[in-house]
């Protein structure tokens, strides 16, 4: 799922914004995370329900917003800007064109590695993966993610199973008289409030199941992190522009390290926060539609 990054610690401004880029850290960032919910109200509360569509609430939204604030102030990205700006005012006007037109293909490529260069600071080119590194990167690989997916894949087949139980009980209703032939709007909605707390003890199971494999991130993470502030907060305190320019794309990794990694931590936090927080607005979505429920 796509992460567009209801604690009360993300009320305040935005963490990172204009000339402040020393004022960024990783475990700042990383100290906004919203928690996992342990029920499925809790993650209800995470979320905005705007009639069925759940979207981030503030806690999330306002990790979304600091994790942008904290890439444009990644070390060189400001500097990385006003250079593509000059070159993109240079060969936007008809000179800068005709100029472009009579260059040869090994210059267009060195301008077009010029710009990617520009817009990616701290970021390695493309390469070529061996599969024998593939596989190391996998076994390297500390965050336990395929334990993530195996968790959501039996929870989804758990609560489907839910779904089909229900069927089965709403096929047992008896059909009013009369041309339809269909159970008495009651009769569905009793079936569903049956099923509404089922669904969110299930939830509550399995929010509990993915405690420790968050407990587990965090914790390969914050080390991780720390290292990574501590290599911008080295790069801030540089005195020498030549030196400090030198190793400026050592500090834009290590920057974007951080970046990641507190990305990575609130994906794990809100995929299964939604899906959970999902049964709760399964449940509303079912009282509205019923809320004139009559009988046969």
């Amino acid at each position: 799922m796509k992460i567009r990054l209801a604690i009360s610690i993300f009320a305040g401004a935005p963490l990172l914004m204009g000339a402040a880029a020393a004022s960024y850290t990783g475990q700042a960032l990383l100290a906004q995370v919203p928690p996992l919910p342990a029920t499925a109200d809790q993650a209800y509360a995470q979320w905005a329900d705007h009639n069925g569509d759940l979207q981030e609430g503030a806690g999330f939204a306002a990790v979304e917003r600091n994790l942008l604030a904290a890439q444009a102030n990644v070390p060189g990205v400001q500097t990385a800007q006003a250079n593509a700006n000059a070159l993109a005012q240079r060969y936007g006007t008809p000179q800068g064109q005709a100029e472009l037109q009579n260059m040869t293909t090994a210059q267009k490529m060195a301008l077009a590695q010029q710009l990617a260069g520009q817009f990616n600071p701290g970021v390695a080119g493309p390469a070529t993966v061996s599969p024998q590194d593939q596989v190391l990167v996998r076994q390297a690989n500390p965050y336990p993610q395929m334990a993530e997916v195996r968790t959501k894949m039996q929870w989804q087949n758990d609560d489907r199973a839910l779904d089909n139980q229900e069927a089965a009980d709403r096929a047992k209703l008896k059909a009013c008289p009369g041309e339809a032939g269909e159970p008495s709007d009651i009769g569905v909605r009793n079936v569903a409030r049956a099923y509404a707390p089922k669904h969110a003890a299930l939830a509550q199971t399995y929010l509990a199941k993915f405690a420790p494999l968050i407990q587990q991130v965090r914790q390969t993470l914050l080390p991780e992190i720390v290292y990574d502030d501590n290599a911008v907060a080295a790069w801030n305190k540089i005195q020498n522009p030549t030196l400090k320019a030198q190793v400026q794309s050592a500090a834009a990794a290590a920057a974007n390290g951080g970046i990641q990694d507190v990305t990575q931590l609130t994906g794990f936090i809100a995929a299964p926060s939604k899906f959970a927080a999902e049964q709760i607005a399964k449940q509303n979505a079912m009282e509205r539609r019923f809320a004139n429920a009559k009988g046969c």
